[in-house]
């Protein structure tokens, strides 16, 4: 026999439930990033790029530092909402070795790069790849803003589509910083430059 406080709610209420029930858990995994364990996780596949200076760079010159790559494009309102909360991180967290990346979705020249990094206040390296990253790992799913967050060693330890709060990629991002600095059965020696922003 089917209990009566159940049997008086109407099937919409059981519908609106269900999809607050499934907004709640979304909202919930927006907040947090989930590092995958360091033997696992795939190296950062090669990436050339062209920075707002126009000065050439690739990604691997940035081992040795905890990368904070973001996917961003000129017309992405969230993109330019979080350029601050990025800027502060990079401001804080550079003596700490720690390089905020962002990577143009549209591949935007770099006289282009300059005047949004400018406008937006964007006080960390921006940069477009100089192949069309339609078929690279770094295409984001075709959604932006997009980050990964890449280890000393190059790998890629977390990729999250959408705004991410800065304190949940600060968290992210200083459990990397306390792992240790030497990868067993690499050469310290073969570790890059960094380019500054």
């Amino acid at each position: 026999m089917q209990d009566p406080i159940v049997k008086r709610i109407p099937a919409t209420a059981w519908i609106i439930l269900a999809g607050l029930a499934v907004w709640l858990l979304w909202a919930a995994s927006a907040r947090r990033i989930t590092l995958s364990p360091a033997g696992g996780s795939p190296p950062a596949p090669a990436l050339q790029l062209r920075d707002s200076a126009g000065r050439s760079l690739e990604l691997d010159d940035l081992r040795g530092h905890v990368v904070l790559l973001n996917l961003w494009a000129s017309w992405c309102g969230p993109c330019k909402e979080e350029a601050p909360a990025l800027s502060r991180i990079q401001r804080d967290l550079d003596g700490a070795g720690v390089f905020v990346l962002g990577l143009n979705a549209e591949g935007l020249p770099p006289a282009a790069l300059r005047r949004i990094r400018e406008s937006w206040g964007m006080e960390y390296a921006v940069a477009s790849a100089v192949r069309p990253l339609a078929h690279s790992p770094f295409a984001g799913e075709g959604v932006v803003p997009h980050h990964w967050l890449i280890d000393r060693h190059g790998r890629i330890r977390a990729s999250r589509a959408g705004t991410v709060a800065a304190s949940v990629l600060r968290a992210a991002i200083s459990r990397l910083l306390a792992e240790p600095e030497a990868d067993p059965g690499s050469d310290p020696a073969s570790q890059g430059g960094v380019l500054r922003p």
